[in-house]
């Protein structure tokens, strides 16, 4: 058993646009806190997981077992501030029954509902903002409840972004 109480996970690579830099920064403001873990997932700048520090552990970004860390987390959060439609980790997190905390990005209303199974925050939200919105999520029952509400939708979320669903609406696009 981990002595880590949290694992709050991120999937992205190591560009400062996808909010890596802003991960790490926010694993600082989480140092003294020992009870809490900051997973990277997609790091190219490591070849083996490595703990950067106390709360920060860095896996490379060919690590296959994305979902099994996706379940295994508290928390997935995405802080791209890159409008890249919807970011597969969206989804794949929700699959999984992790509450997903990001920024108001195209295609994110698609699948976290604001205080639901997650909270969407304006991409002007500040890291002393964000470190706010995680405590309270953590300090109180929030997470519990955003936990099963993701749940609940899980099943809606997959087959909305299936491979299935997605062939059928590029056949209707291209061929009507």
């Amino acid at each position: 058993k981990s002595e880590f109480e949290n694992m709050l996970i991120t999937v992205c690579n190591d560009k400062p646009s996808k909010g890596s830099r802003d991960f790490y920064t926010l694993s600082k403001l989480f140092q003294n806190n020992k009870k809490m873990l900051f997973v990277h997932l997609g790091s190219r700048s490591i070849v083996v997981p490595t703990f950067i520090n106390q709360n920060l552990l860095l896996v490379p970004h060919m690590d296959q077992n994305i979902p099994l860390w996706l379940e295994s987390a508290s928390l997935s959060i995405l802080l791209s501030t890159y409008a890249e439609g919807l970011a597969q980790v969206i989804p794949q997190s929700i699959a999984m029954g992790t509450p997903v905390v990001c920024f108001e990005n195209s295609g994110i209303s698609d699948s976290v509902i604001n205080d639901f199974n997650g909270v969407v925050m304006s991409n002007k939200t500040s890291l002393q903002e964000i470190y706010e919105i995680l405590m309270n999520l953590l300090l109180h029952d929030n997470l519990i409840k955003f936990r099963r509400n993701t749940l609940l939708i899980s099943p809606v979320i997959s087959k909305r972004h299936s491979i299935v669903n997605f062939t059928n609406k590029l056949t209707k696009i291209y061929f009507g």
